[in-house]
C-alpha cells in the first residue's frame, strides 16, 4: 500500500533516491511520481512498463500540456514522445485496472486541443473539461535600447524600483552570473543565483531561502540555456 513521506520527484542525479523510487514502482507502493519527459521516455520507462503490466499504473498526468507542442518540436523533443509512451503504458495495463490520461493547462487554444486529441486519443474517448476563471494577467513593457549602456541602465533601474520578490531571467549563463554579481555590487545582498550548472542541492537551498524570505531577488536562467 502507498505510504506517504518518501520522495515523489524522480531526479536521476540523486542515485540512491532514484533507485528507491524505481523499487517502489516495481512493487506498487510509490504512489504519485513527478518525472520529466526526458526521464519517462528514457531511464524510467522500463520500470513504468513493469508497473503498468502489474496493474500499478492508473493515471498518466501531464501538467502544462500545451508545452508538448510549443517545446516538443525542437527545444525538448521528449515532450512529443509522451504520446507514444502513454499509449505503450496503456496497452500494457490490464483492462480490468483502467488507465486514465489527464492533460492539464490553463492556456489551451483550439490549436492545442486539436493536436492533443490527434496525439493522445487514438480514436478513443477524449473529453474536454472546461472551467472559465478570471485571473490577473502580467503586464509587459517592451522597448528597444539604443545602446548596451542604456539597456543595462534600464535593468538597474528595474532592480531598484520593482517590488519584491522578483526574478531577473537571462538567456545565457554568463549573463546570469554577470547580473548576479552586478546586483550585489549595487548593494543588494538578499540575492540568489540559479543557472543550468546549479546542482540539485544548490537549487533546494535557494528554494528554501526563497520560501523563508531570506532572499527576495533571484537571477536565473534555464538549465537548457547555452553558455
Amino acid at each position: 500500500l502507498f505510504r506517504s513521506g518518501h520522495a515523489i520527484a524522480y531526479r536521476p542525479d540523486q542515485k540512491v533516491e532514484a533507485e528507491e523510487i524505481r523499487q517502489r514502482c516495481r512493487v506498487g507502493v510509490q504512489g504519485p511520481i513527478i518525472v520529466s519527459p526526458e526521464a519517462i521516455t528514457g531511464a524510467l520507462l522500463s520500470v513504468l512498463r513493469e508497473a503498468a503490466r502489474k496493474g500499478f499504473l492508473r493515471h498518466f498526468v501531464v501538467d502544462e500540456a500545451h508545452i508538448i507542442l510549443s517545446w516538443g518540436d525542437e527545444f525538448r523533443p521528449a515532450f512529443l514522445r509522451l504520446a507514444s509512451v502513454r499509449r505503450d503504458l496503456e496497452i500494457r495495463t490490464p483492462k480490468s485496472e483502467g488507465f486514465v490520461t489527464l492533460l492539464l493547462s490553463a492556456t489551451f487554444t483550439d490549436y492545442h486541443l486539436r493536436w492533443l486529441r490527434t496525439l493522445f486519443s487514438d480514436g478513443t474517448r477524449f473529453s474536454i473539461v472546461h472551467a472559465a476563471r478570471l485571473r490577473p494577467e502580467p503586464s509587459y513593457w517592451i522597448a528597444h535600447a539604443a545602446s548596451e549602456a542604456q539597456r543595462q541602465g534600464w535593468i538597474e533601474d528595474a532592480v531598484y524600483n520593482l517590488p519584491r520578490p522578483c526574478i531577473l531571467y537571462t538567456t545565457q549563463r554568463e549573463t546570469c552570473v554577470h547580473w548576479y554579481n552586478r546586483i550585489r555590487q549595487l548593494g543588494f545582498n538578499r540575492v540568489g543565483l540559479m543557472t543550468g550548472k546549479s546542482t540539485d542541492e544548490e537549487r533546494q537551498d535557494l528554494l528554501r531561502k526563497w520560501s523563508l524570505d531570506e532572499i527576495d531577488t533571484v537571477v536565473a536562467t534555464d538549465r537548457k540555456s547555452v553558455v
